[in-house]
């Protein structure tokens, strides 16, 4: 048992060193294979980057989504209670809060700061009424909520932004599509420089390969160190492409949180971890496939 294990070791050995003689070999091919996966990965990373800001910022905006209920002048108190519990027994709804005309107008005269003085000539009492606003768990179902709390007896008017929410979740929708399709873009890509780098290996080796094939070497003692040639371009491409991005994302935040204090970003430590792990799963699974289809092709193995 313990022999098998150590044969099993020395060989893993002896395929990186052959993957790396192959690499160094090639090391012109190897290292425009590189270049090539690092720009492709790194633009993957900044995609990454784009559409989890995108996400983040719009997850504040949803948090802060309302819709802003009207009630009916004059309305009995007892209506009113009961119209509150109505609409927080929907099941859609998180929160449900009672403003009155003098919450209001405080609400207001904070919101115009020093400029506050233009609001004294106006009739607040005509402008401002009583009313509750409403909070959802989801900001997609926000139309449903109003469209079912508008029936209910004793509101005027309802206030949600709605074309504000259809273009918000219309823009999600679209950067995850553009993600999704620069992935692919990318992935067929880096699948197909690690292809020819691995073909172009196999091509110089095929009459070494051949007399292995002869003295009795196993399919996959042929095809480790091709994978492994395949998973360490895909590697060192994927850890210099996140290395350049954790670099310019640090200068980036630094510079966005001093220069703009009122939208928050996703935090570095996050990114750092997310595009480190996402690169190099993702760079390792490419330069594996591409290998492996080269190998297939060329070796029919």
């Amino acid at each position: 048992m313990h022999k098998e294990g150590f044969r099993l070791f020395s060989n893993f050995g002896n395929h990186f060193k052959v993957a790396f003689k192959n690499l160094f070999r090639n090391s012109w091919m190897t290292t425009a294979s590189i270049t090539t996966i690092l720009v492709g990965l790194f633009i993957a990373g900044l995609v990454i980057i784009l559409i989890a800001n995108v996400n983040f910022f719009i997850e504040q905006v949803e948090s802060e989504l309302l819709i802003k209920v009207f009630l009916e002048k004059d309305i009995p108190t007892d209506q009113r209670v009961i119209l509150e519990e109505r609409i927080g027994n929907h099941p859609l709804v998180d929160t449900v809060r009672y403003v009155d005309t003098e919450e209001g107008r405080m609400i207001l005269q904070e919101q115009f700061g020093d400029d506050a003085d233009v609001l004294e000539g106006l009739d607040l009492d005509e402008i401002l009424w009583d009313g509750f606003e409403i909070t959802v768990y989801d900001a997609a179902q926000i139309t449903l909520v109003a469209q079912a709390v508008e029936n209910f007896e004793g509101i005027d008017e309802i206030v949600y932004g709605k074309e504000y929410v259809s273009d918000l979740l219309r823009v999600t929708e679209m950067i995850n599509y553009i993600g999704v399709i620069l992935a692919i873009i990318v992935s067929i890509a880096s699948t197909f420089v690690i292809f020819n780098t691995v073909r172009l290996t196999v091509l110089m080796r095929k009459d070494e390969i051949s007399i292995m094939r002869y003295v009795g070497a196993t399919n996959w003692y042929i095809r480790w160190p091709f994978i492994l040639e395949g998973w360490i371009i895909g590697l060192l491409g994927a850890l210099i492409a996140s290395g350049a991005l954790i670099w310019a994302y640090n200068k980036f935040a630094v510079w966005f949180v001093t220069n703009i204090q009122y939208v928050r970003i996703v935090p570095i430590n996050l990114v750092t971890q997310y595009v480190l792990i996402a690169l190099c799963v993702g760079g390792s699974i490419l330069g594996i496939f591409g290998s492996t289809l080269s190998l297939r092709r060329f070796l029919k193995l």
